[in-house]
């Protein structure tokens, strides 16, 4: 039987820059079981991508607050990605299965099975994040991706709480396999010992995200001003948020802003770990977003993290944050007193917490949650030569 799958995502699989380094390691634990990776990339042209920001999506802006029907969901651009889909399948008769990353598309081309594994569906971003409903145009990609679940023979989300909403919104059975996955790339990883030596010294925070955390991490910079004036030698790091975004003064000192690191350059790998090695506390006040991913892998660092309690995060750790602190509202003296307790404890007590967000997350790697999915590949397998 041939072990041969099409993997599809937006973006390169075989580099760390795509998708939270998801397509990467997800495609590389595939090939240490024993699988033929063939890659496609679905990514749209540039100059298309960008005349559509310019003048569709920049009016539809205009009449359509908020609107997130991007030139990816067109159907001009669908057509153009089933294309790609259409001749790979051809090209390639034996396969053994097809994996899309994302929700968009499955093979309507033979009879080889899909599998599509993503985290949250459109439909989600609309009503649940931006509690509204959608518009006519949204509607028309809702229905795509609803038709993807129904015609894909597995369907696998990374969240429990997007499981749950999938299956009861488009009547599909979705999987969840017990656990998220910690995109971790480091070659040169620092033992156990290393790293609590390094955190109970440190005085370094750290927020990693992208410009839909801006609202939270201007709110803690202010709280960091605050903490400043007791521990002058604190210092705030962020990765990947823009610096001349951030409300930044004059005055400020101590605040390092770190454009997005990529972990398949050497140099920006080593600075990404170094700054998950010496971070004190991961705080992240973002009301929405969870950096869900960046989040684990720092607990994976042995990091206590701050943030909000959100739906997905405490579904699989549990509505008592004994890691860290879960903020019950994101206000500038919730956020500082929220720090000042992790930062005033003696080395045993933080040593602990500690601990405790590494044993949560340790057994959560991509060996083993590949394993999974190569068991659920094989039991459709089966079925089907039955």
């Amino acid at each position: 039987m041939s072990k041969k799958i099409l993997f599809v995502c937006y973006g390169d699989s075989s580099s760390p820059k795509a998708w939270s380094n998801v397509p990467f390691l997800f495609s590389e634990n595939l090939m240490n079981q024993g699988f033929e990776i063939l890659r496609l990339d679905l990514s749209p042209n540039e100059k298309n991508e960008a005349l559509w920001d310019k003048y569709p999506g920049r009016i539809l802006s205009r009449f359509f607050p908020n609107q997130q029907y991007s030139f990816v969901k067109t159907p001009f651009a669908r057509r153009i990605a089933y294309r790609k889909i259409k001749n790979a399948v051809k090209s390639n008769p034996d396969l053994y299965f097809t994996i899309f990353l994302s929700f968009d598309f499955y093979n309507k081309f033979n009879k080889v099975p899909s599998l599509i594994l993503h985290d949250w569906t459109y439909d989600m971003i609309i009503l649940d994040r931006q509690k509204r409903k959608p518009y006519f145009f949204e509607k028309w990609f809702i229905n795509y991706q609803h038709i993807a679940f129904q015609n894909s023979e597995i369907v696998i989300s990374l969240f429990k709480d997007a499981q749950k909403l999938i299956a009861e919104r488009h009547g599909k059975e979705v999987h969840h396999l017990g656990s998220n996955v910690v995109n971790e790339i480091n070659p040169s990883k620092p033992t156990t010992k290393e790293i609590l030596a390094k955190k109970n010294k440190s005085q370094e925070l750290l927020l990693i995200g992208s410009t839909k955390y801006l609202l939270g991490a201007r709110k803690l910079i202010q709280a960091f001003r605050i903490l400043q004036k007791e521990f002058p030698d604190l210092a705030l790091n962020f990765i990947n948020l823009p610096k001349d975004r951030l409300l930044l003064e004059e005055t400020d000192r101590n605040i390092t802003c770190y454009k997005y690191l990529d972990k398949g350059d050497v140099e920006e790998n080593k600075q990404y770990y170094e700054l998950l090695t010496n971070a004190k506390i991961l705080v992240n006040p973002s009301e929405i977003w969870a950096a869900y991913s960046s989040t684990i892998e720092c607990m994976f660092y042995y990091t206590p993290i701050i943030i909000e309690p959100y739906k997905a995060f405490t579904m699989d750790y549990g509505e008592t944050n004994n890691f860290g602190v879960y903020l019950q509202n994101t206000e500038i003296f919730t956020i500082v007193d929220s720090i000042r307790g992790i930062l005033t404890m003696n080395e045993e007590s933080y040593t602990e917490l500690c601990i405790k967000a590494h044993e949560l997350v340790k057994d959560q790697t991509w060996e083993n949650y590949t394993k999974k999915v190569v068991d659920l590949m094989g039991d459709v397998k089966n079925k089907n030569s039955n």
